[in-house]
């Protein structure tokens, strides 16, 4: 009798769980919503001010500096972001991320990466393609994050270190040092 309702409690307990996991997640990501409406109103009113027009050439090598900096960690949210997206496939077979884009009216995620972030094919496929380098799977049972296929590289986009240029060249180069 009593090792009947084990399986029940494991089943109550790890959806407790993931419920709770799930909330955090959400309330994360609002708060990752924020902190980017509010970057994009500062980015905005920088630019309607034309404080880049500035006529010290120090601040003229900081700003591309730095918009660089930006634009690496804006790199790592997106891919991050994708990531995310349930690895599992839809019933029926098809891409890992057919649900998820089915939802928002597309087929496939390069699909919904070119009208999320108005790019053309080709810089949405290299989205997808610095996805799956540093995508971490949650192990079904226990929700754990196993490492991305390239770790260090995961890493370097996630410090900054790199944007999805740099991510993808070191991917291919390791892919090509690598024998098939």
């Amino acid at each position: 009798m009593a090792h009947s309702r084990i399986p029940k409690l494991c089943l109550d307990l790890c959806f407790s769980a993931h419920e709770c996991r799930m909330s955090r997640v959400d309330s994360e990501y609002e708060k990752t919503t924020d902190v980017l409406s509010r970057v994009v109103a500062d980015l905005e009113a920088m630019l309607r001010s034309e404080a880049i027009a500035e006529p010290n050439d120090d601040v003229k090598m900081a700003v591309p500096r730095k918009a660089g900096a930006v634009r690496r960690r804006l790199d790592a949210v997106i891919v991050e972001t994708v990531a995310s997206v349930d690895a599992r496939p839809a019933r029926g077979g098809g891409e890992r991320d057919r649900a998820f884009c089915v939802r928002f009216g597309c087929r496939r995620m390069n699909e919904l990466l070119q009208r999320m972030l108005r790019t053309n094919a080709a810089g949405a496929s290299r989205v997808v393609k610095a996805e799956k380098a540093v995508r971490r799977d949650d192990a079904l049972m226990t929700s754990a994050r196993f490492p991305a296929r390239w770790p260090a590289l995961r890493t370097a986009l996630v410090d900054g270190a790199v944007g999805i240029g740099g991510l993808l060249a070191a991917v291919d180069l390791s892919n090509r040092a690598v024998p098939a």
